[in-house]
């Protein structure tokens, strides 16, 4: 199926593209125009209550080669862009050359190629769901084409994992997108982040307090065979180790929740966030987390400081009672006085 240009193209040269990537990458990780896709991506995500996507060394891959063909097409003769025009492969032939893992029923997995003039890595996120959002949208993705599937991947529960690849053309001063979308089993990824800034990934923190955000398997929900399920409790731990699904002794078993607030332990440094889930059937995973806490302030004992304050003010002040709470500072301090002199002038 040919790909259906906006309004905002217009047919170019017919020669070979020029094409320069997106800063050097590499296969691990996201150029900064990338990541800032990625942002605005999870930062729509979490407005449905969906966790963010993971960038996956292997979904970047596929992407980079996508949107590498995609470049080398003339402008007014993509063609079939759910194709690539080197090899004629498929997404699924991509992931299986990258060794990404499939479930039993095949791959779990979509994508979008986007051409457009006049939308750069910051705005093309807000494009493509306004576009989506109107009665014949142009921008689908795999899916939306070839099974008619209404669904926005942007928006799928289906999908923990994200590959994002960008290039721009300064030969026909045009945008290349190709944005994979996936899942595959036993890999229920673990997002660490910090309040304020919660649609970021967050790998270094300077205060103990960390918001993680925890995937679910929403593909195959009963598991299969030693696939894991839906994912019935959890525990968190800096400790490697794991314990029977089944074993009741420990305190540290929560019913799953995709948002808990984890507190560090004191100290900076590395640390691992050991993640155990467990499913109904007792079927077992372990995810990590690396992060670094860099201020070791909150190993200071707050109490004690309030109470010599608190202490302090009311020696000071002679109006104030001691009490063990912050409001008697606050108190004593607004409310201070200057004792007047015993002395003669």
């Amino acid at each position: 199926m040919l790909f259906k240009l906006v309004r905002w193209w217009t047919a170019f040269l017919l020669i070979p593209l020029l094409y320069s990537l997106a800063a050097a990458q590499g296969s691990a990780s996201l150029s900064p125009d990338e990541t800032i896709i990625l942002t605005r991506i999870n930062d729509s995500r979490l407005r449905e209550n969906l966790v963010h996507l993971v960038p996956s060394a292997t979904l970047n891959r596929v992407a980079e080669t996508w949107v590498e063909d995609l470049a080398s097409r003339p402008i007014d003769n993509l063609g079939d862009v759910y194709r690539t025009r080197t090899g004629d492969q498929t997404i699924e032939n991509l992931l299986q050359r990258e060794g990404y893992e499939s479930y039993p029923s095949g791959y779990v997995a979509d994508f979008v190629p986007i051409v457009v003039r006049d939308f750069n890595p910051s705005q093309i996120v807000d494009f493509w769901i306004d576009d989506f959002r109107q009665p014949e949208p142009q921008l689908r993705s795999r899916r939306n084409v070839r099974f008619n599937d209404p669904q926005m991947p942007l928006f799928s529960a289906l999908y923990r994992e994200i590959g994002i690849a960008w290039a721009f053309s300064e030969t026909t001063q045009r945008h290349y997108y190709v944005i994979v979308f996936a899942a595959q089993p036993n890999v229920l990824p673990v997002v660490t982040t910090q309040r304020g800034q919660i649609a970021e990934i967050v790998r270094t923190f300077d205060q103990r307090e960390t918001v993680l955000y925890i995937h679910d398997e929403r593909v195959n929900r009963f598991g299969q065979g030693n696939i894991i399920g839906a994912v019935d409790k959890l525990r968190i731990s800096e400790q490697p180790g794991e314990l029977a699904c089944a074993d009741t002794t420990s305190p540290d078993w929560q019913p799953y929740n995709n948002e808990i607030v984890y507190t560090l332990s004191p100290g900076a440094g590395s640390k691992t966030l050991y993640i155990q889930m467990c499913d109904a059937a007792a079927r077992s995973l372990v995810s990590t987390a690396q992060v670094t806490l860099t201020d070791p302030s909150d190993d200071i004992d707050l109490l004690s400081i309030v109470r010599a304050t608190q202490t302090a003010a009311a020696d000071a002040t002679n109006i104030a009672p001691y009490q063990p709470t912050i409001q008697a500072i606050l108190t004593a301090t607004a409310t201070a006085q200057i004792t007047p002199s015993s002395e003669p002038d």
